[in-house]
């Protein structure tokens, strides 16, 4: 009941917000009609106020709420979404992931594509050896 939306996050910047919307898909390929439908579900649903009468969001509700109580104070609300998915965006199998990565990922229009190298990157980076080394000598 979460309409294909995975996560949102609002950041209060004072004078204005940013909505971080997420989608992550388990699929190693790039779909351009998933892509379109993301965008345009954030817009009908928050934007629009959902206007076409999507069904099947009421988890939702709480980041509508808190949606139309930001603009409704007069804040702007910069939309920024993430697709996340389970693949690389240079696949030779999925030869169709770089084109719809080029023509869709746009870092200024707030349209981010993560693929899994980028996050597995992104996680060693981030991660910290916690373990020391345990040289032993077992004897049954």
């Amino acid at each position: 009941m979460d309409g294909g939306i995975d996560g949102i996050w609002f950041n209060d910047l004072g004078d204005y917000y940013e909505m971080y919307v997420f989608q992550c898909k388990n699929s190693p390929g790039l779909k351009d009609n998933e892509l379109d439908k993301f965008r345009n579900d954030v817009k009908d649903i928050f934007v629009d106020g959902n206007k076409v009468g999507k069904t099947k969001i009421s988890d939702l509700a709480p980041f509508i709420d808190e949606y139309k109580n930001i603009t409704q104070n007069g804040k702007i609300i910069d939309i920024k979404l993430f697709f996340i998915f389970n693949g690389n965006k240079v696949d030779p199998n999925y030869g169709n992931n770089e084109h719809i990565y080029n023509a869709y990922n746009n870092p200024d229009r707030f349209f981010l594509i993560y693929d899994s190298n980028w996050i597995y990157e992104k996680i060693s980076s981030m991660a910290k050896n916690h373990r020391n080394k345990v040289e032993f000598t077992f004897h049954p």
